[in-house]
């Protein structure tokens, strides 16, 4: 009995100190920079992409940490939504984002920007993804609002594909050139919003073309590969927030295989292959304020142009 006893207050120290640390993890974003093989002969680009930053009025440090991605040189941005998840972060969300709004960029919305949290058993996860069917029929957060902010400068692509020109990197000693961007995007899959559009006009002559979806739902991403998208860029999973050291996630909260959770991958369909980039987001839920094994982050996604 008294080493039952000292195993079941070991689990719960454990238990205990995860739980902390986990509250602590969640408050120490990083910078993740990929890159990504691009077409011969176009130049270097550079995206920075912000998912998932959950923004609640108690998030000062994201707040500040999203407006200092503005001090690095990027060609695009693209927002891939659950910008905010309280009615009073409006203002948060449009302080964190108008530094970047000085660049070209894009933007999507995910659950969480026309949707409050509210609470789920966190094990049902286990057994697949959280239903639209659990949310109110009204949205419940500004979304318009922000859409408007963002609007300002960023091109909308929920169900939309637009043609772009932004600003390569600079070569050594040579001045920065166009490139000829194309992206086509959906609404939030997750709740069933998508409705994937044709290509832009551009879209077989760009330097690069581009899928952007909240979250990465095998229709969606089989959707752009067939049509030619040389990246798809999704947020969405938070990469499992609670990973296993030398397991990783357990969860996805998406339909496509546990391993492609978080990161750079390669997605084949018709014959075609994406590179496909998810993002661990910045934020969590406020329903379950913690990570664990899986820090925060924003990323940099540099497109070098093939030998």
């Amino acid at each position: 009995m008294i080493r039952a006893a000292k195993v079941l207050g070991a689990g719960a120290l454990v238990g205990l100190a995860g739980l902390v640390w986990g509250s602590v993890e969640r408050r120490f974003p990083k910078v993740t920079a990929v890159s990504v093989p691009g077409r011969p002969g176009t130049a270097r680009l550079r995206i920075l992409q912000v998912a998932d930053a959950h923004l609640w009025p108690s998030q000062r440090w994201e707040v500040d940490f999203i407006a200092s991605a503005a001090d690095v040189p990027f060609s695009l941005c693209v927002n891939t939504g659950d910008n905010f998840s309280d009615p009073g972060a409006l203002d948060m969300a449009k302080q964190a984002f108008a530094p970047l709004l000085r660049r070209p960029g894009v933007f999507t919305f995910g659950s969480n920007d026309y949707f409050g949290p509210h609470f789920k058993n966190p094990f049902r996860y286990f057994f697949g993804t959280s239903s639209a069917d659990e949310r109110p029929e009204v949205p419940d957060l500004p979304h318009a609002a922000l859409a408007e902010f963002f609007e300002g400068a960023w091109q909308d692509v929920r169900n939309r594909a637009v043609d772009l020109q932004v600003r390569a990197l600079p070569a050594e000693g040579d001045p920065a050139p166009v490139a000829n961007v194309s992206i086509m995007g959906v609404d939030d899959p997750h709740i069933d919003r998508d409705r994937v559009p044709s290509p832009p006009a551009g879209w077989e002559q760009a330097d690069l073309r581009i899928g952007v979806s909240h979250a990465p739902y095998r229709r969606v991403l089989d959707a752009f590969t067939e049509a030619g998208a040389d990246l798809i860029i999704c947020g969405h999973t938070h990469g499992g927030q609670v990973r296993v050291p030398f397991v990783g996630a357990l969860v996805n909260n998406s339909d496509i295989p546990l391993e492609y959770a978080s990161g750079l991958h390669d997605w084949c369909a018709g014959g075609r292959t994406a590179k496909l980039f998810v993002s661990k987001g910045l934020g969590t839920s406020k329903t379950a304020p913690l990570r664990f094994w899986c820090r925060p982050e924003i990323a940099f996604i540099d497109i070098n142009p093939a030998n």
